[in-house]
C-alpha cells in the first residue's frame, strides 16, 4: 500500500501536480493568500506562492497518518472498541464454529488445531491490510476499495464475490436455525404429535425465521447491531462453555480411536471449513469508518477479536473431536 509504484499513489501524486501553479499570475486564489499577492510580479511573492502550492499535497498525505499518534485510551474509546470487537467477532463466529470438530476430524487432532491457529493469523493480517488500504485511499467500503485500486472491474469482482459468499453463508445459517428451531416450535405448540398441520411444517418455521430476521437487517448502519452482536457472541461462548463442561464430565471418547495426524487427501477438506470460519473481511472497512474519532485503535480491535476467536475455535474444535471421536464424521455440525 505504501509503495510509490502503486496505481493509487501514482494517481494521488498526479492530482497533486495538477494543483501546482504554472505561473503566479494564472493561479486561482487560495485561502490565506490575498489577490494582490497573486497578481504581483515580484520574485519574492512568486517564490512564496510556489512553496505554499508545493506544500499542499504533502499536508493531504499526512491526514491518515495522524491516526497513528499515541493518544490516551479513554473510556469512550474502550467502549467503542468493545462494540466494534463484538461486531467483528459476531461476523466470523457463527454456525461455522459448530463445524470445526468435523474439520479437526478430517485433518487430525494436532494438524487440525494448528491449521485453526494459522487461519487466525492469516485473517488478522488480511484485516489489517484492508484497513491500511482503506486508510490510504480514504474509502469507506470494500467496493470503493476495489474500484479505487482496480477500477470498475475491481468493484465488479468484489460485488460478485461478496454476493456469492454472503448468500451461501446466509442460506447455511438459515437452514441451521430452522433445524434447531423446529423442535422448539413443536414443543411450544398446544397440540401434540403428529405435527401434520401447515403451521407445524419445516417450511413455515423457515418463513418465521425470515420474518424475524428481516426487520433487524433493514438498517444499513452497523452500529445498532452492536447489542445483538454482543448477544450472538455471548450465545456462541455459552455453547463453548457447555462443550467444555461435557468434555470435563466424560473425557476423551473411549469407544473410538483419536487420530493425531491424517495421512490422506481427505485432510484437505478441513481447509475451507477453517478458512470460512474467520470470514469477516467484508465487514472490517465499515467498522473502521464507524469508529470515528477512535479509528486509531482499529488494530487493537482486530488483534483482540482474532485472538479471542482463535482461542474459542481451537478449543472447541479439539474438544469436540476428542469427545465424539470417530463419531464426529457422522454429523455435519456438532
Amino acid at each position: 500500500v505504501n509503495s510509490p509504484s502503486t496505481y493509487a499513489i501514482a494517481r494521488r501524486r498526479s492530482h497533486g501536480e495538477e494543483l501546482m501553479p504554472a505561473s503566479p499570475i494564472t493561479q486561482e486564489p487560495q485561502p490565506g493568500i490575498s489577490t494582490p499577492l497573486l497578481q504581483s510580479p515580484g520574485g519574492e511573492h512568486a517564490r512564496l506562492l510556489r512553496e505554499r502550492a508545493l506544500s499542499a499535497p504533502t499536508q493531504v498525505q499526512r491526514g491518515p497518518r495522524e491516526e497513528d499518534e499515541d493518544t490516551p485510551f479513554t473510556k469512550e474509546a474502550f467502549l467503542a472498541c468493545v462494540g466494534s470487537s463484538a461486531n467483528l467477532m459476531a461476523t466470523s463466529m457463527g454456525t461455522g464454529m459448530l463445524a470445526l470438530p468435523i474439520a479437526v476430524y478430517y485433518s487430525g487432532a494436532i494438524v487440525g488445531t494448528v491449521l485453526i491457529i494459522c487461519m487466525a493469523v492469516l485473517s488478522d493480517i488480511s484485516l489489517v491490510f484492508l484497513v491500511k488500504a482503506a486508510k490510504q485511499s480514504r474509502t469507506t467500503s470494500l467496493q470503493e476499495l476495489g474500484r479505487y485500486y482496480y477500477g470498475h472491474n475491481g468493484e465488479l469482482i468484489v460485488n460478485v464475490s461478496l454476493v456469492a459468499l454472503l448468500l451461501c453463508a446466509s442460506l447455511s445459517v438459515l437452514i441451521a436455525i430452522a433445524d434447531l428451531l423446529t423442535p422448539l416450535w413443536h414443543h411450544a405448540l398446544p397440540i401434540g404429535p403428529p405435527y401434520d398441520k401447515w403451521y407445524c411444517q419445516y417450511w413455515f418455521v423457515m418463513l418465521l425465521c425470515v420474518a424475524i430476521i428481516y426487520p433487524i437487517s433493514i438498517p444499513s448502519n452497523l452500529s445498532p447491531l452492536k447489542y445483538s452482536s454482543a448477544g450472538a457472541v455471548l450465545s456462541i461462548f455459552l455453547v463453548f462453555v457447555f462443550m467444555v463442561i461435557r468434555f470435563l464430565q466424560h473425557g476423551v471418547s473411549k469407544t473410538s480411536a483419536i487420530d493425531l495426524f491424517v495421512d490422506s487427501p481427505i485432510a484437505a477438506l478441513a481447509l475451507p471449513i477453517q478458512g470460512l470460519a474467520y470470514a469477516s473481511q467484508f465487514n472490517v472497512v465499515g467498522l473502521y469508518v464507524e469508529l470515528g474519532e477512535h479509528k486509531k485503535h482499529i488494530n487493537k480491535v482486530i488483534h483482540c477479536s482474532m485472538l479471542f476467536t482463535c482461542v474459542i475455535y481451537a478449543l472447541f474444535g479439539l474438544l469436540g473431536y476428542l469427545y465424539f471421536g470417530q463419531d464426529t464424521g457422522k454429523y455435519s455440525m456438532i
